[in-house]
Order: structure tokens, then C-alpha cells, then sequence
């Protein structure tokens, strides 16, 4: 952690992106600010493997996108090529 990150909840948190939170969003809502992070936290906890599943098969797709376009280098546009890909 730096001095521009704050550890909330378990999390590090960007202390523009806490102060943001703090002072200008939440103010009005009727939620407080530990509640905030906490119930952040808990989401995180709940979807971030899902979410690196995910990310994962990003990366997995975008490499055979990668890939299948510098195999077609040099060649005309096949548009039905690229589809069927």
C-alpha cells in the first residue's frame, strides 16, 4: 500500500477514489460510509473469481483473434473467412 491507497474493509482503496466516495457520493443516501466499503468488499469477495474466469477467457479469445489475424497477413480480406472464424 502507498500513501495514496487506504486499506477499508479489507480493500486498498485509491484515497481520491475513498474521498470521492466519502464526500461527494454518499453524502444524502442514507448509507454510511462503512457499510459502503464493507458491502463492496463482500461483492468483490462474492464475483472476483468469477470475474478472472472471465478475464481469462478475454485473454484466451483475444490471443486467437490475435493469432488468426497474423496467419491472414498479407492476404485480401476474406469477410466469410473472418466470420466463419
Amino acid at each position: 500500500m502507498t500513501e495514496t491507497t487506504l486499506s477499508v474493509a479489507g480493500l486498498h482503496i485509491a484515497k481520491p477514489l475513498y474521498d470521492f466516495i466519502v464526500t461527494e457520493a454518499l453524502p444524502g443516501t442514507g448509507l454510511a460510509a462503512e457499510n459502503f466499503w464493507a458491502g463492496l468488499a463482500a461483492l468483490i469477495k462474492t464475483h472476483a473469481p468469477r470475474n478472472a474466469e472471465l478475464m481469462a477467457e478475454r485473454d484466451r479469445l483475444q490471443a486467437a483473434i490475435d493469432d488468426w489475424h497474423k496467419a491472414q497477413r498479407g492476404r485480401p480480406i476474406d469477410q466469410a473467412s473472418y466470420q466463419a472464424f
